[in-house]
């Protein structure tokens, strides 16, 4: 069932759209605002090392050669990677670069889309929509109190190339995320002097982790012990360390502080970007943790009564995400109200969004992939969604348990776990791995110690690659030594166990309550 689609941003997302729309005979146009792929990639900061390793960045059907270690690409590599995936399965002639979307108008059973480029305004006519423009396009500015009597620079990290400009000036960094840390590493190094202000202590993740990228940690072992588990095994390692006092760096001794005083490491986004630490233990950056009360000329006041000066306040604070082309007959403030953050109840398959999975440990494009193969059977009729009012309760129900797990992060939307969320999908598509109809103990033994790569969901199903699937999951070692996978098996057992036996305590509470009142 070949359907007319309109796919908005070549980006990340946009790119794995039109593919997986091809593979499934539809008809695809995609419209891209700028004049090359890569969406948010092509003007993000001169110096951008990627967060997430090569293996998680790359698309399930396109891994790195593997004769390619696992490593942070950079923003050219990453580019590069996208370009060869687009030549790869023939993206580009469904591409029509500098065509900005302007409107997007219900119409009869499908859409008309209005769009504008530097030689023509026109529309067409499509079946379904995606929206990939993804979440990064409006920054967001925090109004602090006093903003207006501030008479230094604002500035904001979309705007960031360099800390060239940044030479000899007394800089405020606001906010701690990915990219807020590595500006603020930069920053910190030429300035005259640099605070880092949060409102918190984040949940950080080192960048390495002996020999291995951080990432290489994110097993079904690891994930095994449960968000409970999980926090107090990261708990009780940097407690130990700091305990030990072992040989260890001066970074890492203020990473390890910071974990302690973490107040639930797992309940919150995890920052995948340790750049400021060195900066911390070296004196070159301080830091307020609680937030900035106001302001006063050059003046930042902090919550605790804390004063320092500064020329430039560079806010690392995110972005609101705008779809005005949208508007009016459409508003989404809250991914969440989306069914897997991709399709809203009202109107079905034929408008979807995808790329509103931000997940905490493991890429962007690996959810985005994965939204992209479930819509493209939808749309090709070889899968269906529940009914509206079964898909309202999911929705209600994914929503309820996220603002749950992410209790300290309520103001991301966006955030999944990765591991719920790639399962999930791969149940709704048909590409979950079956562990006990593989008989190759090597595989398994990767399944479940190696890193949770998206080639797991190309074993069977849809879309399967299993010869080449095997050999990416094959091919990457194992992170887990022996003594942590044994502490790992004891922090599962035992808040599996208490997990049990407190579900039990709930029911048996509920069963004697509930027995006493018909008694009454």
């Amino acid at each position: 069932m070949s359907k007319r689609v309109c796919v908005i941003g070549a980006g990340m997302s946009g790119l794995c759209t039109i593919k997986e729309l091809l593979e499934q005979g539809h008809q695809v146009t995609c419209y891209e605002a700028n004049s090359d792929l890569g969406g948010a990639f092509t003007i993000a900061y001169d110096s951008l090392l990627l967060t997430v390793s090569n293996y998680f960045m790359a698309y399930s059907a396109f891994p790195p050669p593997l004769e390619e270690e696992r490593r942070y690409w950079n923003k050219s590599e990453y580019l590069s990677y996208l370009d060869r995936y687009s030549q790869a399965f023939d993206l580009l002639p469904h591409i029509r670069f500098s065509h900005r979307v302007m409107r997007v108008e219900p119409k009869d059973s499908g859409f008309q889309v209005g769009f504008k480029s530097a030689h023509e305004s026109a529309s067409a006519f499509f079946d379904a929509i995606a929206v990939c423009s993804g979440s990064h396009n409006t920054p967001k500015i925090p109004k602090f109190k006093g903003l207006e009597t501030f008479t230094g620079e604002i500035q904001h990290s979309m705007f960031y190339k360099n800390a060239d400009a940044f030479a000899g000036k007394r800089v405020v960094c606001i906010g701690g995320g990915e990219s807020g840390a590595e500006i603020t590493h930069e920053i910190s190094n030429v300035a005259k002097s640099c605070t880092l202000s949060i409102r918190k202590y984040p949940s950080m993740v080192q960048r390495f982790v002996g020999q291995h990228t951080g990432d290489a940690l994110t097993a079904n072992a690891f994930y095994a012990m449960g968000k409970d588990g999980l926090n107090a095994f990261m708990h009780s390692k940097a407690a130990w360390h700091l305990k030990q006092g072992l040989d260890l760096a001066p970074e890492q001794l203020v990473y390890f502080e910071w974990v302690t005083k973490c107040d639930g490491f797992l309940d919150q986004f995890l920052v995948k970007n340790d750049a400021y630490m060195r900066d911390i233990a070296e004196g070159h950056l301080a830091f307020n943790v609680g937030g900035i009360e106001r302001l006063e000329d050059r003046r930042v006041i902090f919550r605790d009564g804390s004063v320092v000066e500064a020329d430039v306040l560079m806010c690392n604070t995110g972005y609101c995400k705008e779809l005005d082309f949208l508007a009016p007959w459409f508003q989404l403030s809250n991914a969440r109200d989306l069914f897997k953050h991709s399709i809203h109840p009202d109107w079905g398959e034929r408008l979807a969004f995808i790329g509103l999975a931000r997940a905490t440990q493991g890429g962007v494009p690996a959810c985005s992939e994965m939204q992209a193969r479930y819509w493209a059977l939808l749309l090709a009729g070889k899968r269906q969604l529940p009914l509206r009012a079964q898909l309202q309760t999911l929705i209600e129900q994914d929503r309820n348990w996220e603002e749950r797990f992410f209790s300290k992060s309520p103001e991301i939307k966006s955030l999944v776990s990765y591991p719920t969320y790639m399962r999930a999908y791969a149940e709704l598509i048909g590409c979950q791995p079956h562990w006990w109809t593989h008989l190759d103990l090597g595989l398994w033994h990767k399944l479940w110690f190696g890193s949770h790569i998206p080639q797991f969901y190309r074993l069977r199903g849809p879309g399967a690659m299993k010869d080449e699937a095997v050999k990416v999951i094959k091919c990457l070692p194992i992170a887990f030594g022996w003594q942590r996978i044994l502490i790992m098996l004891f922090y599962t057992l035992f808040f599996r166990v208490k997990s049990i036996s407190n579900w039990l305590k709930f029911f048996l509470e509920r069963k004697i309550s509930g027995i006493e009142e018909i008694r009454t």
